[in-house]
């Protein structure tokens, strides 16, 4: 059996490859002034563990980025921004939807974070 550098299997694709949204409600500060705004977080996994994240907030109509880096081991995924201590979260993958259980605590603190695959 020969194996060719740079092949892989069919089942060997990572399902998190592509970008995810998670929209919000909150406040963003422009000037002196709070005002209400819708946020939008897009996270784009690429291949080779690399990691963007977009977030774009209504009131100001502003899209603010970092780069970071990714890891997967199971159901576990570990995000990385530069600057930042990386962050082990439980992960799964359903259809369209991700979900991201970030833990608050203790084992039975957590926040599920639901995104939807952008097509």
């Amino acid at each position: 059996m020969a194996v060719l550098p740079g092949c892989k299997k069919d089942d060997d694709t990572n399902p998190l490859i592509g970008s995810w949204q998670y929209t919000y409600e909150g406040k963003e500060k422009i000037g002196e002034v709070w005002i209400a705004s819708t946020f939008t977080d897009t996270y784009t996994f690429k291949e080779g563990g690399m990691l963007e994240l977009k977030t774009y907030g209504s009131a100001s109509e502003t899209t603010e980025s970092e780069k970071g880096t990714y890891y997967v081991e199971g159901n576990v995924l570990t995000l990385s921004f530069s600057g930042e201590e990386a962050e082990k979260v439980k992960y799964k993958i359903k259809g369209d939807i991700l979900s991201i259980y970030w833990d608050e605590g203790n084992e039975d603190d957590y926040f599920e974070m639901l995104l939807n695959r952008v097509k």
